[in-house]
């Protein structure tokens, strides 16, 4: 067998030098400014140190870095997160506000059905004639009060145009009344006799107002009366109608007491109406 030349670099097999030990190929000599190769104990990674290439650095890379994400809040993309806010803050302000509009129109509602005006107590009613009574004539009503209360609930008014002042005829049948200078009157009460209505007592004439003033109680209107006839002796006042409804009366006829001539036919009024004639 022949034998084998190996060169002069190389140790013969079988030989033992240290330098040449678990060596099998030419030693790899290092590259000159060429980057150097460092063995990582992973060895799938390896990493390229930084060089310098004149007096600019070059950094490294690093293939450890993890990947760049996008920054999140409660597990979600920002931009989802303050979406998600944003729709739960308009979705309760309309939840609100639509609260507070049906509170609103429930309340005006409740508001206007509450605040709707009462029929007032002196709502006017029309004058009938008794039915058991009949007249001819067309009066021109004096105490037809066609604005009267039938009640009141405040204290009878002593002065002014309007109000209720007192009215002591709250009977159904005749009363007797003194007046001064002991003049006696008959009373009846929510009775009117309207000047131009026949007399009582004579079918061919008709009863005149021949005076009218503003007073406040049924008995100072046949005062009046009495007073009138001080020093006369014709025209005399024989009657009387008093209305204490001041308000309409003084309203559509200037005065709420009338001086008349003569009892005539008895005219249905209010209670606010009250006529009397004197005694002779």
């Amino acid at each position: 067998m022949a034998s084998l030349n190996y060169p002069a670099s190389f140790a013969s097999p079988g030989t033992t030098d240290s330098g040449l030990k678990n060596s099998y190929g030419p030693e790899a000599a290092p590259i000159p400014d060429g980057p150097e190769v460092v063995s990582s104990r992973d060895a799938t990674t390896w990493q390229t140190p930084p060089y310098s290439k004149g007096n600019n650095a070059v950094p490294a890379i690093d293939n450890h870095s993890p990947s760049r994400k996008g920054k999140r809040l409660l597990g979600l993309p920002v931009v989802a997160f303050w979406a998600i806010i944003g729709a739960g803050v308009l979705v309760i302000s309309l939840g609100v506000g639509l609260g507070v509009g049906l509170g609103s129109k429930k309340s005006s509602s409740d508001s206007d059905n509450s605040g709707a005006p009462a029929t007032a107590s002196n709502t006017p009613a029309s004058v009938t004639a008794d039915s058991d009574q009949e007249s001819s004539a067309s009066p021109s009503a004096s105490a037809t009060e066609s604005s009267e209360s039938t009640s009141t609930s405040s204290a009878p008014v002593t002065s002014g145009t309007t109000g209720i002042a007192d009215n002591s005829c709250d009977s159904s049948s005749p009363e007797t009344y003194f007046a001064t200078r002991d003049e006696v009157f008959t009373a009846y009460c929510a009775i009117d006799w309207p000047n131009g209505i026949e007399l009582f007592d004579d079918s061919s004439a008709t009863v005149s107002d021949i005076y009218s003033d503003i007073v406040y109680t049924f008995e100072a209107c046949m005062d009046l009366c009495v007073d009138y006839n001080v020093g006369r002796d014709d025209a005399l006042c024989n009657a009387v109608t008093y209305a204490s409804n001041l308000t309409s009366s003084i309203a559509g006829q200037g005065a709420n007491c009338w001086l008349k001539d003569g009892r005539g036919l008895d005219y249905s009024a209010r209670d606010t109406t009250a006529s009397a004639v004197r005694v002779p």
